[in-house]
């Protein structure tokens, strides 16, 4: 018995699922209606085992009357893995009415709602493959639902003791092993909830953010992605997404986006200096940066620093950054490759060769600083380059470069984006 929801199905009816709203979707910082875009355009920019698959996406939005800005974001409402629905709904024994159009509502002498991110009437294979999240960490209140449909003595005896107060060592492997709401299931295979109970703890499956790689005076819009790969054999639910979709070359495929509110990463008109600092895909708003200069849409000197592994797999978009330097587009570049040669040289190298002249574009050329990587390590060592390149200009100590590069990123000087 569920806690407070209710199912019933109807398998006279068909369920109008050919047009979504959007309406039971989660789309934060939104800027816009979502809209259904189309993949017009694809390119795979890596090659190699040892680099992450990465990908340059052009979607169809010339229907779409919405200003941007060059590093603006979309979010990208993706759908589930069709195989993994397909798996977890035959786990449920729910394949004879997963087509159904079913009708939720809440038992009696219940004061809860159903959840927003459940359409009261759809049908169970859309809501698994678009509206919940099969990737989120279970809770352990969702585990100790479980156990009453658990029949196997020794698989009981396991949840009970993963939810135990004493039990926190047993909860945090069982995490680490079960990455999926499939694989939890499957570690427990006597367990047979009502699927009323996989929807009352189901958490909704959201958007994914990309920073446009295109400047709005092309007419385009560009995306990077890498491929996530887990150590699970699970890849990253978006990413995987549309790989299927480039290699499937299925270009009816409708993307649903939308426009984030935008931040302060993003590039103005104005004719100030800009240094970009940027590792793998992280080059994605700097692209953008690139292009709408080149069509005219500012005319700052530039400076990009790039790192990447090898500088003939995964040079993302070589071939356009070296047009940017032929033509002046790109004043002044430092590429940083980690595996080409014996000695592994990062962005954060780079700035350190270069901190005399890289200090002289903060404080004498007032220029602005754009910073695009992961936070642990990226942006964390470029900061360090930088507070060596102020200590060097200033002729000052570490604690005081500290304090003005504090002072610097609080009046928006260096400006960073940055991801776990």
């Amino acid at each position: 018995m569920a806690n407070f929801l209710k199912i019933a199905y109807d398998s006279t009816e068909a369920a109008d699922i050919t047009k979504d709203s959007y309406e039971h979707r989660n789309t934060p910082f939104a800027n816009s209606s979502v809209y259904e875009a189309f993949v017009e355009e694809s390119e795979l920019l890596t090659e190699g085992d040892d680099v992450k698959p990465t990908y340059r996406l052009r979607l169809d939005v010339k229907d779409y009357d919405f200003n941007f800005l060059p590093g603006d974001v979309i979010g990208i409402l993706p759908e589930n893995n069709s195989s993994e629905v397909q798996k977890l709904l035959n786990h449920l024994n729910l394949t004879s009415v997963c087509h159904w159009k079913y009708h939720l509502s809440i038992q009696e002498g219940s004061k809860k709602k159903i959840p927003k991110h459940l359409p009261p009437s759809s049908t169970l294979y859309e809501v698994f493959l678009k509206h919940i999240c099969l990737r989120s960490a279970p809770k352990k209140l969702f585990l100790k639902n479980l156990i009453k449909y658990t029949d196997d003595v020794k698989e009981k005896a396991l949840l009970e003791q993963v939810c135990a107060p004493t039990g926190s060592a047993e909860y945090i492997k069982l995490l680490e092993t079960t990455r999926s709401l499939l694989a939890l299931l499957e570690s427990f295979p006597s367990c047979q909830p009502p699927v009323e109970v996989i929807l009352e703890h189901s958490s909704p499956l959201n958007p994914r953010c990309y920073s446009i790689a295109s400047s709005p005076l092309s007419n385009q819009l560009w995306i990077l992605f890498n491929v996530l790969e887990m150590s699970n054999s699970l890849k990253g639910v978006c990413t995987s997404w549309l790989e299927q979709i480039i290699k499937a070359q299925d270009f009816s495929k409708r993307v649903p986006i939308y426009f984030r509110k935008p931040g302060k990463f993003h590039m103005d008109n104005s004719v100030t200096a800009k240094i970009l600092v940027a590792t793998g895909s992280g080059l994605a708003p700097f692209m953008g940066f690139l292009d709408h200069k080149s069509l005219g849409g500012s005319v700052a000197d530039m400076w990009l620093f790039y790192g990447c592994r090898y500088s003939d797999r995964d040079f993302l978009c070589k071939k356009d950054l070296l047009n940017y330097a032929a033509t002046g587009t790109l004043g002044k570049k430092c590429w940083a490759f980690s595996r080409d040669g014996k000695k592994k040289e990062y962005v954060q190298d780079k700035i350190e060769e270069n901190k005399e002249e890289f200090a002289k574009w903060i404080f004498e050329k007032e220029a602005m600083v754009f910073v695009c990587g992961e936070l642990k390590t990226v942006v964390r060592d470029v900061k360090e380059a930088i507070v060596e390149s102020i200590m060097t200009h200033k002729k000052c100590e570490k604690a005081t470069a500290c304090l003005v590069l504090e002072e610097l990123v609080k009046c928006d000087r260096i400006i960073i984006d940055s991801w776990l």
